[in-house]
Order: structure tokens, then C-alpha cells, then sequence
């Protein structure tokens, strides 16, 4: 994760900006893209509503970033690994 994060204030998904990692979620035998997925709609109240300026001038509007607690976060989504553990 922290070679991901390593050049984060030169990215847009990382908003050009600093990252701090807070938490990490170890998931085994299920699809990464199927819990991103659910995490994703589950989050869909707390998805962060910006648009930031990259430094081209473009005006990007990210969907990556939410602005729930920590908490509620580890609440979905041990839920969803629950409930796709068993489908």
C-alpha cells in the first residue's frame, strides 16, 4: 500500500495531495473489484461532492473519496465481506 500512496501529491486519484494511510482490511477468496464495488454504492450518501483544479488546469470531479467516520467504514464493510462470503 505504501508504494501505491508514494506519489500521491502528483496524482488525481489522490487528489495531488498527501495520504495517510488509517486503516487496512485484509480480504482473502474474494473478487477486489465485486467489494470495491459494494463499497462504493454502500458509501454512495457520504461520496465527497468536489471538483479540484489539477495543476493542467483541468477541473476533475473525484468519486474515489467519501467522508464517513472510521467507523461506520468498518461497519460496511465487514458487512459486505459477510454477506459475500456467503453468496
Amino acid at each position: 500500500m505504501k508504494k501505491r500512496i508514494a506519489n500521491a501529491e502528483n496524482e488525481s486519484t489522490y487528489l495531488y495531495g498527501p495520504v495517510k494511510i488509517c486503516e487496512e482490511i485484509q480480504v482473502i477468496n474474494i473478487s477486489s473489484e465485486a467489494l470495491e464495488t459494494a463499497i462504493h454504492h454502500a458509501l454512495s450518501n457520504y461520496q465527497l461532492d468536489i471538483d479540484i483544479k489539477a495543476p493542467n488546469g483541468k477541473i476533475i470531479h473525484p468519486r474515489e473519496w467519501f467522508t464517513a467516520d472510521l467507523e461506520t467504514i468498518n461497519d460496511v464493510v465487514n458487512g459486505i465481506i459477510a454477506k459475500l462470503r456467503m453468496g
